[in-house]
């Protein structure tokens, strides 16, 4: 590939960044609660490989990533206060399903006596 065609470290290194934060959005969308069609649609997890881009990130996008990762920890920790939450609900549903529901005993009736 000639030198001309290859992408320069603030532009791949921008891309990398967008789709970072597009997967953000929909992950953050899917913990808020409001999820569009398409990120419904996405919902499956699926194998995340960590990019390894060839060049260190350009100076000038420091701040976005450090913003990126800020917003990433937050949505990690909303996500385990979430499930925290659910297996607290879920706790609560066990018991009272326990407790109202009747425990079937087979019964056997002596007809020859």
């Amino acid at each position: 590939m000639p030198v001309s065609t290859l992408p320069t470290a603030m532009t791949l290194w921008e891309n990398l960044l967008d789709e970072l934060e597009r997967d953000l959005e929909r992950a953050e969308a899917l913990v808020t609660g409001t999820p569009t069609a398409a990120d419904a649609a996405e919902a499956q997890p699926s194998a995340w490989t960590p990019p390894a881009p060839a060049v260190p990130i350009p100076a000038s996008l420091v701040p976005r990533a450090e913003l990126l990762l800020q917003r990433q920890q937050q949505v990690a920790a909303l996500v385990t206060d979430r499930l925290g939450s659910h297996r607290s609900q879920l706790r609560v549903t066990d018991r009272f399903a326990q407790a109202t529901s009747r425990v079937s005993v087979a019964a056997y009736v002596d007809t020859t006596a």
